[in-house]
């Protein structure tokens, strides 16, 4: 009772907390002199998730620095304001996912997480590109893992191993390291027909595709660390241990990365942002 009474708490700060950033949110924020030009990001979006976004960048270009590029692909579902906005960011490129470029036989999935892939997979690997949700934020010492993060490919690691699809934890059993599709990091061109293969099986199976099939082709992908490896999570970080706690589990002093996934979403928002952005 009491974890739920906390939860209602700090979700209506949360949702102040976010009306504000929208409200105040000044692009000038985002003139960082530590250009990264060897780094591109490239993030999947809509309008629901908008603010998330802008956040998510913003904390980059405050704590990281400017990166080469960032391209939103969008779901088109932006509205023209966000849209306005959004194309005013530095080196920020708003790009509507080409329909036409996905296959019949996925068209009609209402998963737009599978979808985003076939516009993922066209990305040329010509530096380190990191793909990642809207709903990622970065804190200063992300900096210190840059160099190291240009030497391989890396992905995130997810809080446990129930969000893959239920026939491939059936026929594989326990993976030590299962892969968040949220945050990877590419510096060579990975193999897309690993991932295509598999949703290619998954979509022929009586079960069909399922709500986890995204996040299993990438796990798929980057088992085995011949090509991948974990990041620390102690420092990447998906845990949703302080769901219903008023107070994180987590000093974003200490950490690099952390991807709110669904569950905490309101934690992205709870801790007040200009502490995190240092607005004054």
């Amino acid at each position: 009772m009491k974890g739920r009474i906390i939860r209602i708490i700090t979700e209506y700060i949360a949702r102040k907390n976010k009306v504000s950033f929208v409200k105040y949110f000044d692009s000038t924020w985002l003139n960082n002199n530590n250009t990264l030009d060897h780094l591109t990001i490239i993030s999947f979006s809509g309008e629901k998730q908008f603010a998330d976004q802008l956040y998510s960048i913003a904390s980059f270009y405050i704590n990281v620095g400017k990166p080469g590029k960032w391209t939103i692909y969008s779901d088109g579902s932006h509205s023209k304001e966000s849209r306005a906005i959004l194309d005013k960011l530095p080196g920020v490129l708003l790009v509507d996912w080409g329909e036409s470029i996905v296959p019949a036989a996925y068209r009609n999935e209402n998963n737009n997480l599978i979808k985003k892939i076939f516009n993922y997979r066209t990305v040329q690997i010509d530096s380190t590109t990191i793909f990642i949700d809207s709903d990622v934020l970065f804190y200063k010492k992300f900096v210190e893992f840059l160099p190291f993060l240009r030497k391989r490919n890396w992905f995130i690691v997810d809080e446990y191993f129930g969000a893959l699809d239920e026939p491939f934890k059936t026929n594989v059993g326990f993976d030590m390291y299962p892969c968040n599709s949220g945050f990877l990091i590419f510096n060579t061109q990975p193999n897309w027909e690993i991932v295509m293969d598999y949703l290619n099986t998954q979509l022929t199976t009586k079960e069909g595709l399922q709500n986890w099939s995204e996040q299993t082709a990438f796990h798929v992908l980057t088992r085995g660390f011949k090509e991948f490896l974990p990041l620390e999570p102690k420092y990447f970080v998906v845990d949703g241990s302080d769901s219903f706690k008023y107070k994180s589990d987590f000093d974003y002093d200490k950490i690099a990365v952390r991807h709110f996934v669904g569950p905490i979403r309101h934690k992205m928002w709870q801790y007040p942002w200009k502490k995190i952005l240092d607005i004054q």
